[in-house]
Order: structure tokens, then C-alpha cells, then sequence
């Protein structure tokens, strides 16, 4: 059977499944998604498939594969109140198999725990442990080639202190995280990619109106390597302000602005810039909105450069056809300068998608993305189109 004719009865089946669930819940419609009650602790299942047609699964028009990609994700989380306090532990994984690159099978896993903590009627303190089993797709990153993904395993912990009810004139925020992340395989060329990471942040909330705040945050990372002769090691500061709105109830969102600094211990030359990060909501009418974000930040290289300067720009338009049935639109743009080199890539996509919801939390998907890179190194080049067919729980 051919790739499409496979990728075809994918579709069929998963239309026949949707309406087969839309015909259902016109008699039975389930207004909260399965949970399981175990004493104090409930716990809540769920369950992603997703197929899908891959054109160019390494992103690489000179070594160009594609496979059909089928995607299990399956997740619990248990919740559990005490109080004014309240705790969750979750696991979620992502079973990968690819019909055509067995290489690239890959099996990930997170274990995430989350403590909220009232320490009074004004301070709350929140916890975040976590470990996560990973992956980097082949060509994701732009270091040497690798015959298998780079595998991973990250441990971290975050925390944030919160002085200040949501309602009050000024709110205090602190947060702290750190993280460490060790590769497991491709020694050779992983070996420079571990790496621990120290966050500190801290931003005063201002409310000048009953739905909009400013705010100024200062935030500083600590980047570790462990490879002894890694020129990598170094801090970054970044000073910004903001302001947080829900104005009305056809636009909300946040914004925020200002100074990028990454300094390194040796070597590399200082970088400052301007930095920032926005998230936008515009709701014309009830059943459309258009969702704007945005944001310059700097990201670790990964083989090439100092580091990767990032500027991403994504709008989507949302329309629900009806109470069941949104469609979206969605283009996006991302541009990378690598400090130190010539180098710099634009990749632009384009995606659409309709979902269907057979339940208030299960909802069933078909998407279509398109991507083309293009790079001042021409070797970077590259198309990538994905179809994909899906079905989700949602908590």
C-alpha cells in the first residue's frame, strides 16, 4: 500500500470517528472530562493520538527523508487539596514511531510535581519539581549530523514567591529555577551540549486600573557547561517593563520590553540589545479572535555561533463555524542571527486547521502545515510540509 493511500484511510478513519462522536453526543454529551476519585486524590487520565505524513522529517533539503509519524501521548495527573493548599503530580509521555526511519523512534517522559502553598492572605509560595526523559530531532539542532535523535535527561526544580492578592494596588513576584540537563548518547558530539542552568527573577506589579497592570522585571541566568573546555559559560540579564491588560472583553493580553545583556566568562564579546515578549488576544466578535504573539530572546548554541539571537512573530485567526467546530489560520515567522558568524535563517510557515469537539474534552483534529527555511548558508535550505489527523482528551 502506498504512503499516501495509508495517510488517506488515516483521514477516512479519523472524519468517520469524529462524526461517528458528533452523532453520539447529540444524545449524550458529557459536560466534564473522566475522573478517578481515590480519597483526598482525584486523578485525571488522558490520552493524544496523532498520524501524520512528515515531508522532510530531518529539515534538510540535502538529506531529505519523509515517513508516515504516528504519535501516542498518553498522561495522568492527581490533584489534591488540603486547605487553601493545593498539590498535583502528573506523567506524560510521547511514544514516537516512524514508518520509514526506525532510527527515529523515540519514547519521552516527564514527571512533573506542583505544590501551591498559602502562606497567608497575601503570600503564596508555588513549587515545581520536575524530570524529563527527551529528545532533539534530527536536525533541530546545528551541531554535527548523528545517525539517531540526541537523547536527554533534564532535572530542575522552580520556585515562585508571590506577595499581594491579584486585586491589590502592587503585587511582589519571585521566582527562582534551576536546571540540569546531561545527554545520553552521540557522546561525541553531546558531550558539548551539557549544561546547568540557574534563573533568578524578580518584577513588582503596579494596578493603575481595575483590569490593567504595569509591571518592571529583572531577570538573570547563570549558564554552566560541563564540558572543561567549553568558551560557553557565562550570565545574561534581561531589565524589562510591561503591562498586563484585560481592558474589555474584546482584547486582553501582555507586554514586555527592554535590555538583553549576555556576557561571557571568556572569549566571546559582550552582547546588548533590545529584548521582549507579548502575547495578544482580539476578539471581534464573539466567535473569531485573532491571537498575536511575539518575542526576541537569545537561545544556546548549539554548534554554530555564540549563541542564537531569536525574533519570532506568529498570528492566528480562530473562527468557531459553531459551538463544536473551530477553524484556525495561522503564519508565523522566525528569524536566527547567530552572534559571532555571518550566519542568519528565516523560516516562514503557514499552517490551517479544523477541530471538533465530540465532548466538551475530547476533540478530534485535522492540520496541515507548510515551512520553508532559508538561510545565508545555502546547505540550511529547506521545505517541510506535515499533514496530520488527531485526537485528544483535554482536562
Amino acid at each position: 500500500m502506498s504512503k499516501k493511500s495509508v495517510m488517506l484511510k488515516y483521514a477516512v478513519g479519523s472524519v468517520c470517528l469524529i462524526a461517528v462522536g458528533a452523532a453520539d453526543a447529540a444524545v449524550s454529551d458529557d459536560s466534564s472530562a473522566p475522573a478517578i476519585r481515590l480519597g483526598g486524590v482525584t486523578a485525571y487520565p488522558g490520552l493524544s493520538i496523532v498520524e501524520k505524513s512528515d515531508s522532510n522529517l530531518f529539515s534538510s533539503n540535502v538529506n531529505k527523508q519523509s515517513s508516515l509519524v504516528t504519535v501516542i501521548s498518553p498522561s495522568v495527573v492527581f490533584q489534591a487539596k488540603k486547605g487553601a493548599d493545593a498539590y498535583s503530580l502528573a506523567y506524560l509521555a510521547g511514544v514516537g514511531r516512524y514508518a520509514q526511519s526506525s532510527a527515529d523512534n523515540y519514547v519521552d517522559q516527564s514527571f512533573l510535581g506542583a505544590a501551591e502553598l498559602s502562606l497567608s492572605t497575601r503570600a503564596i509560595l508555588r513549587l515545581s519539581p520536575e524530570y524529563k526523559i527527551g529528545h532533539d530531532d534530527r536536525g533541530s539542532t546545528f551541531g554535527p549530523g548523528t545517525a539517531t535523535p540526541n537523547t536527554w535527561h533534564n532535572t530542575g526544580v522552580g520556585g515562585t514567591f508571590i506577595y499581594g492578592a491579584e486585586e491589590s494596588r502592587g503585587r511582589i513576584v519571585l521566582d527562582a529555577g534551576y536546571q540540569e540537563r546531561r545527554y545520553q548518547n552521540n557522546r561525541a558530539v553531546t558531550t558539548a551540549y551539557d549544561k546547568n542552568l540557574r534563573d533568578l527573577a524578580g518584577a513588582f506589579h503596579f494596578r493603575v486600573l481595575p483590569k490593567i497592570s504595569t509591571f518592571v522585571q529583572v531577570t538573570d541566568t547563570r549558564i554552566d557547561y560541563k564540558d572543561a573546555a567549553s568558551t560557553l559559560n557565562g550570565s545574561e540579564q534581561r531589565y524589562l517593563v510591561g503591562a498586563t491588560w484585560d481592558a474589555t472583553v474584546q482584547t486582553s493580553g501582555t507586554f514586555k520590553i527592554g535590555q538583553l545583556r549576555k556576557e561571557f566568562d571568556i572569549v566571546h564579546p559582550t552582547f546588548n540589545g533590545t529584548s521582549w515578549e507579548g502575547s495578544v488576544r482580539w476578539s471581534p466578535r464573539k466567535f473569531a479572535r485573532v491571537d498575536w504573539v511575539s518575542g526576541r530572546k537569545s537561545s544556546e548554541s548549539t554548534g554554530v555561533g555564540d549563541f542564537v539571537l531569536v525574533t519570532n512573530n506568529m498570528l492566528d485567526f480562530s473562527y468557531d463555524l459553531n459551538e463544536r467546530t473551530t477553524l484556525h489560520f495561522n503564519a508565523a515567522k522566525v528569524t536566527e542571527d547567530f552572534s559571532g558568524t555571518a550566519r542568519a535563517d528565516d523560516t516562514k510557515s503557514y499552517g490551517l486547521k479544523a477541530e471538533y469537539k465530540l465532548r466538551s474534552w475530547l476533540v478530534g483534529g485535522v492540520e496541515y502545515t507548510d515551512s520553508v527555511k532559508t538561510s545565508t548558508v545555502p546547505a540550511s535550505d529547506y521545505n517541510r510540509n506535515v499533514f496530520a489527523v488527531s485526537i485528544r482528551s483535554e482536562l
